[in-house]
């Protein structure tokens, strides 16, 4: 049969009973015991269960997962050769003749070098790509993808008059 101790009036106040104390560690133990976990697995080399992915698992000991897709890296420029922030840019997909088509539009804006990265399925294929600015015409490229990991296209708008 437990037994109960009488608490102080002090601990009463401060919700703590006299046998509180031993639960009370053990919760305060909980976050030491989770990083010295880590701790054991990164000394070891043993994979962390909440990083690794299926792709990672599937790829083999050692080995990088596949690349499945294509960077189309679009870099903005003004006529005097400066970088231009703030385009928009738009990725369609084209037909064998460089038209665009109906199809899934990727759209983006430019950062402060210019730039701006489309991800697309890494295989032979056409798009249009489309680039527009306050203050500047309008651009059209066709761009042909052949699978490579990254493709750097370069656009320059000219000022409007």
């Amino acid at each position: 049969m437990p037994v109960s101790l009488p608490s102080s009036p002090v601990s009463r106040a401060r919700g703590h009973l006299v046998g509180d104390h031993g639960r009370r560690a053990w919760l305060r133990a909980i976050p030491v015991l989770t990083a010295g976990a880590f701790l054991l697995a990164a000394t070891f080399g043993l994979p962390d269960a909440r990083i690794a992915s299926a792709k990672d698992k599937k790829a083999g000991k050692g080995e990088p997962p596949p690349v499945t897709d294509t960077l189309i890296k679009v870099t903005t420029f003004t006529e005097l050769g400066s970088t231009l922030r703030g385009a928009t840019v738009k990725l369609l997909p084209a037909d064998k003749d460089g038209n665009a088509r109906k199809g899934k539009t990727l759209q983006g804006v430019t950062n402060g070098m210019g730039e701006y990265p489309f991800h697309v399925p890494k295989t032979e294929a056409k798009y249009v790509l489309q680039a527009e600015a306050k203050g500047f015409e309008s651009v059209s490229k066709v761009v042909h993808a052949q699978g490579e990991d990254q493709t750097d296209i370069f656009l320059q708008l000219p000022a409007k008059k």
